[in-house]
């Protein structure tokens, strides 16, 4: 029942959004195209802000302390079909939500890591764009630098909670995680987009 708040809160973020970006255009001759695209990209946005504020609950806990969670793949997804700035907003949407239903305390420097998964997919976005094809090495490149500097924010962000000694004892596991979760992402990521949404959005 909970998450049928979630794609209900991100609904009504990125209407907001609509709503300003289409305000001044009434005018304009393919307002209906903008329309039904900027439609289309809630829908999708909305989803994948779902799916990532579940996996992000739902992750694979190791102790008492550490979580693996692949919530950056509907995150990199959200960007990658529907634009940079609904890549951001399904990754601010899917950390607020977390952080209700989680039972942590919602944290912007957390929050900014996440950020840039929708900002990756959103940079996938232009090249798939401009060359018709999205090319694996950029993918795999993307999602480890993506990786490193989230986790180096979220470090900080420890660093300035907890100390020095609990983030040196984390950073064994910080990086252990990092090159587990790197192929995972990559994988689904470009297996779920070339055979499964881009066939479904294509027109």
């Amino acid at each position: 029942m909970a998450y049928i708040y979630v794609a209900l809160i991100i609904t009504i973020i990125l209407c907001l959004y609509l709503f300003v970006k289409f305000k001044d255009n009434k005018h304009n001759k393919t307002l209906n195209y903008e329309k039904k695209h900027a439609i289309r990209n809630i829908a999708i946005s909305s989803i994948m802000m779902a799916l990532a504020a579940i996996l992000k609950v739902y992750g694979i806990m190791i102790g008492t302390d550490m979580r693996i969670s692949f919530y950056a793949i509907p995150l990199i997804l959200a960007g990658l079909v529907c634009g940079i700035d609904y890549g951001i907003l399904a990754a601010l949407g899917a950390d607020i939500v977390y952080s209700m239903f989680s039972g942590y305390a919602f944290n912007i420097t957390y929050t900014i890591g996440a950020l840039f998964w929708g900002m990756l997919g959103g940079i996938l976005k232009y090249y798939d764009s401009r060359f018709n094809r999205l090319s694996i090495i950029l993918v795999v490149v993307g999602v480890i630098l993506t990786s490193l500097l989230e986790t180096h924010i979220n470090l900080l962000s420890n660093l300035i909670l907890y100390g020095t000694e609990t983030t040196l004892a984390l950073l064994f596991y910080k990086y252990l995680i990092i090159i587990i979760k790197i192929p995972i992402i990559c994988i689904f990521t470009i297996l779920l987009y070339n055979r499964v949404i881009k066939k479904i959005i294509k027109e």
